[in-house]
């Protein structure tokens, strides 16, 4: 009898959390099908901007990611091939190349390499090379990105995913999280705050180099979302001695 309390409890237990996952995993699927659909879609000039919002998404579904090796390498072939230099598709090339590293799954590295050997062109190179070192540190952020126990409906997937980098503890990930929004262009109301409350707690006490630099991208990051509401906030930093020259800097770049 004892032990069948003790199953109840832990089912009890337990039961939110199946029930979350089950809410979410829908969205999920959907999330990557759209992807898919994308990937493979005739809107080329579009492309860029897929494997951009794919690398800041935190997935690492190989149902998406094997559509990214192969549209990567039909675009290496296609280069390959050209008389002349299409730019284009140059920095197609650039971007699915890190978002297949984003992926974390170091089985793509050898479809990296190969290019990386093939290639004609020095960014591209570049780009494959630089990548090729970056599998561990996604493997590390997607973690955090795909944990979704603290999901809710009023926020996206994207915002969930941020906001478990920004709490993460990890400076490295808080500023990839800034770097991300700067990217996007765009960001929730939770996002937006949860910047202002960082910066206004430690933009005048920061601890090391790596905190002052997370700091000017938490200013940015604000400051590109949305500089109407944060003006007024950002020009007491951008005037404050009390705050890093760097931080100052920035934000006076921000505020144009």
């Amino acid at each position: 009898m004892k032990s069948n309390h003790i199953l109840i409890f832990f089912i009890i237990l337990l039961s939110p959390i199946t029930a979350l996952a089950k809410d979410i995993q829908p969205l999920l699927n959907q999330e990557v099908d759209n992807y898919v659909a994308e990937l493979k879609g005739e809107n080329n000039s579009d492309l860029s901007k897929v494997a951009n919002r794919i690398t800041g998404a935190g997935l690492s579904d190989e149902r998406l990611f094997d559509v990214v090796e192969q549209v990567l390498l039909e675009k290496h072939q296609a280069n390959m091939t050209f008389a002349q230099r299409d730019d284009q598709v140059i920095s197609q090339i650039v971007n699915l190349l890190r978002t297949l590293s984003s992926s974390g799954n170091t089985k793509y590295s050898s479809t990296i390499s190969k290019i990386m050997r093939e290639s004609g062109n020095r960014a591209i190179r570049n780009r494959a090379k630089h990548v090729l070192t970056k599998f561990s540190f996604y493997q590390k952020r997607n973690a955090l990105m795909q944990n979704m126990d603290g999901h809710i409906d009023t926020n996206s997937l994207h915002t969930t995913r941020l906001l478990n980098l920004l709490n993460s503890n990890d400076m490295i990930m808080q500023r990839f999280a800034a770097e991300e929004v700067v990217r996007d262009g765009t960001a929730e109301v939770a996002i937006q705050e949860w910047f202002y409350k960082a910066i206004e707690k430690d933009v005048r006490q920061p601890v090391d180099k790596l905190h002052i630099d997370t700091l000017a991208w938490y200013c940015k990051a604000l400051g590109t979302v949305n500089k109407n509401e944060y003006k007024e906030f950002l020009s007491s930093i951008a005037n404050d001695r009390n705050v890093h020259r760097k931080i100052r800097r920035h934000v006076k770049k921000i505020l144009g």
